[in-house]
């Protein structure tokens, strides 16, 4: 199954990840 996942990477680096899940 797809998962979307918002990641903070730092103080102002956002970014939307998208991975598969078992």
């Amino acid at each position: 199954m797809k998962t979307t996942a918002l990641r903070l990477y730092g103080k102002r680096d956002l970014r939307l990840e998208t991975f598969d899940l078992p």
